[in-house]
Formats: structure tokens, sequence, C-alpha cells
């Protein structure tokens, strides 16, 4: 009887915890991002985060999908430059640097340069076309993995998280933490991967 009575009490301390996360994670969901002050880019790094392999190695090949449902993967987008963004609405620092993720993609998107900003949200399209609208953000496409499988599959475990990937579908390096992405040396940085650049 004191077994039965004690897996009683652990099912519903269990239920109980279970609910509580449920409901701080609704809580934060649903507030409307709003992107940092524009006196934020000061502490952001232009390119000192950037962190380069030694050799290039073959990038996780994500599975995710768009505002339309679509599936797609990063082998979809062979031949072009990925700057691959993993970021969601509930992380304050990811919001910092969207303007200027959106500013690179409007910069280099006629060069052969994609930014894949990769959304983490549970609510989708939703949460992502919210913000969009409210930053005014307009040249990155809606790219969605609410199963937040990509973490694991990009080997890291922070956001946000960004992958600098060669038109070969090669990882040349990334960075940890937010990034001043359209600063002169970041897109330098990016144009270097092109293949014209690249001697290909």
């Amino acid at each position: 009887m004191p077994l039965n009575r004690n897996l009683l009490i652990m099912g519903v301390a269990l239920a109980i915890m279970t609910i509580a996360a449920v409901v701080v994670y609704s809580r934060f969901a649903a507030e409307d991002p709003a992107p940092l002050p524009a006196s934020t880019r000061a502490s952001l790094g232009a390119v000192g985060q950037f962190i380069p392999l030694e050799a290039p190695v073959a990038a996780p090949d994500l599975k995710f999908s768009d505002e339309k449902g679509k599936s797609l993967t990063l082998a979809d987008f062979r031949g072009k430059v990925i700057v691959l963004n993993l970021w969601a609405t509930w992380c304050t620092p990811c919001l910092a640097e969207m303007p200027m993720l959106d500013r690179l993609q409007r910069l280099l998107g006629d060069e052969g340069v994609i930014v894949i900003a990769l959304s983490l949200d549970r609510d989708g399209s939703k949460a992502v076309s919210a913000f969009y609208r409210q930053a005014d953000i307009s040249s990155l496409g809606i790219f969605l993995d609410p199963s937040m499988r990509a973490i694991a599959e990009a080997r890291t475990s922070g956001l946000p998280t960004t992958l600098l990937i060669d038109a070969k579908g090669m990882e040349l390096g990334r960075v940890t933490g937010p990034m001043e992405w359209d600063a002169p040396a970041a897109i330098e940085l990016v144009r270097k991967a092109l293949p014209a650049a690249a001697g290909e």
C-alpha cells in the first residue's frame, strides 16, 4: 500500500510540474516580441565572434518548412552561399540581429547568397510573421522548425547560432551569439565564401 501511495504522489507531482511548465512557456510565447533598440548594435561584434573551421565539413542537411508548409532541406539551396541562422522570437539576443540579417539578404541576395533565418518557434509562422511585421523585416523568407531538431543536428546548444555554408554545402565556420551582420567586415566575410571569390 505505501508503494502505491508513493507512486500516486509522484504522479501528481509530475503532472503539476508539467502543467506549470506549459503555463510558463505559453505566457512567454504569447508576448509580442519587441526588437532591441538600435543602440544595442554597438555591443555586437562585426566578425570577432566568427570561428572559422580549419577544414570545411559537410553542413547538416536540416529538414524544415517554409511558411506555406513546403518541406525543404539545406540541399535545396545548393549552389548558393547560405547564412543559416537558428533563432526564435523568445530569444532576446536573436532579435537584435534580425534587422541586420534582413539587410544582409537585401545587399547580397543578387550575388548568390541566401540568409535562411530558421525559426524554432513552436507557434511557427504565426509568431514569425508577427515579429517580421513589427520589426519591418522585408527581405528574409520565413523558414520553420517547430520541432527544434535543428539545435541537435547543427551541434549547438545556444541561440542565436549562425553557420556560414559555401555553395557546395560545406560549413566554413559559425558564430554563437548575435553579430552585426550588416557591418562591412561581415558583408566581406560572406562575400569571400562565394565561388568566384574562393577561386572556384
